[in-house]
């Protein structure tokens, strides 16, 4: 500022200049809000032309009063979202700027329910594709897939998932999920391994007699789906035939019989010999 004066009776005059520093007023500008637990919030200070200013001290209190992260002499602070808190508050102080301290008060969403599980099958066989469903008690949802197929990860969405296994593993599913039905962050995930089916073995009595029960099993992979078939068909009635084992009845003789499971394009097979009054002449299959 100048200022200019002449006394034209004393014949005299002069001048007086003043400088006035203008310092810049800010606003704290967020990432995000509301945020979600595990995001990595950012709050920046802006001055009004659109730069960022550095401020004295920063801090983000918890609603317990507590400080959950500060900082000094910088223009933003970031925080990763802790767990346990609902809401947090960002303060800036600043000794220079107009406007020297300024808050802002950043929710915290809750997360949605994680869904309940994935149908499908988890034992499997390499190059061959394999339809996955999510299982949820959410009346509306989005979901969220994650495949770890050896040491690849890819991701997708949508309630069904129809993947061909290519590597040879590890394998791994994770599944979340966005409850539609109000505002809520992702889930956690529901984990599922995959098995890959290298071996299987076929297990049972040598022989066995006519009207005997008869128990023979498969080498067991969770989630498989196990499919038994006896040649010929009337040779024995099956009392159990829902998992990797079987219970059935012989009720025809014959010779020597074999077993058969075919999987993966692999064929597996037992042969047991019989006595005259055992069961003779029986093949039966399991294939998954």
């Amino acid at each position: 500022m100048q200022v200019v004066y002449d006394n034209c009776y004393l014949k005299c005059g002069g001048e007086a200049t003043l400088n006035v520093n203008l310092a810049d007023s800010y606003t704290l500008q967020s990432n995000n809000n509301p945020v979600c637990i595990g995001d990595v919030y950012t709050a920046t200070a802006i001055n009004n032309f659109s730069q960022t200013v550095t401020i004295d001290k920063w801090k983000i209190i918890a609603p317990n009063g507590s400080v959950i992260k500060d900082g000094n002499n910088s223009a933003q602070i970031q925080l990763e979202v802790p767990d346990g808190i609902d809401y947090f508050t960002v303060v800036a102080s600043s000794n220079t700027l107009c406007d020297g301290e300024q808050t802002s008060k950043i929710e915290v969403l809750e997360k949605s329910k994680a869904p309940t599980g994935i149908e499908g099958e988890f034992a499997i066989c390499k190059n061959t594709l394999y339809t996955y469903k999510a299982i949820s008690t959410l009346p509306k949802s989005e979901f969220y897939w994650d495949v770890w197929d050896g040491g690849t990860k890819t991701s997708y969405t949508g309630p069904v998932l129809g993947y061909q296994w290519l590597s040879d593993g590890p394998y791994k599913l994770e599944l979340r999920q966005i409850d539609l039905s109000k505002q809520l962050c992702l889930s956690n995930a529901y984990a599922q391994v995959v098995e890959k089916i290298n071996q299987v073995e076929l297990t049972g009595d040598v022989s066995s007699c006519m009207y005997d029960s008869y128990n023979i099993k498969a080498s067991l992979f969770v989630g498989l789906r196990y499919q038994w078939s006896v040649t010929p068909v009337d040779a024995a009635t099956f009392i159990t035939n829902d998992s990797n084992a079987v219970n059935l009845l012989w009720s025809k003789p014959g010779n020597t019989h074999h077993t058969t499971d075919q999987l993966c394009g692999k064929l597996y097979q037992t042969s047991r010999s019989t006595q005259p009054t055992r069961t003779r002449g029986r093949s039966f299959t399991c294939s998954m």
